[in-house]
């Protein structure tokens, strides 16, 4: 019960955000360029710390596309999962589960 309270809320807020994001931000603006303004050294720090302990490839394949994409999907999709959990959670209506009679 409480699981499904904490991912509902956590898509709650993360949809909202997202639509925040898409309403005030530039539409162009990619999720790197988000990340350069708010914290100029961080990027370059993730990136130096990600290809020097867990790879390159995972930095190559998996953290640059991201970056790449729309600042206001990552919360989206991020939502949507939540959802996704959510709904796998959902306690059964009488507290148990039905009984098939044979």
């Amino acid at each position: 019960m409480i699981t499904f309270r904490i991912f509902t809320v956590l898509a709650a807020a993360l949809l909202v955000g997202s639509v925040a994001l898409g309403t005030l931000a530039p539409a162009d603006m990619t999720l790197q360029e988000a990340l350069t303004i708010v914290a100029p050294d961080t990027l370059a720090f993730v990136q130096h710390a990600m290809t020097g302990r867990i790879g390159a490839f995972l930095w190559l394949h998996l953290a640059s596309p991201l970056l790449l994409r729309p600042l206001w999907l990552v919360p989206t999709s991020l939502g949507l999962v939540c959802i996704g959990v959510a709904a796998s959670c959902f306690p059964s209506p009488s507290g148990h589960t039905k009984r098939r009679r044979s």
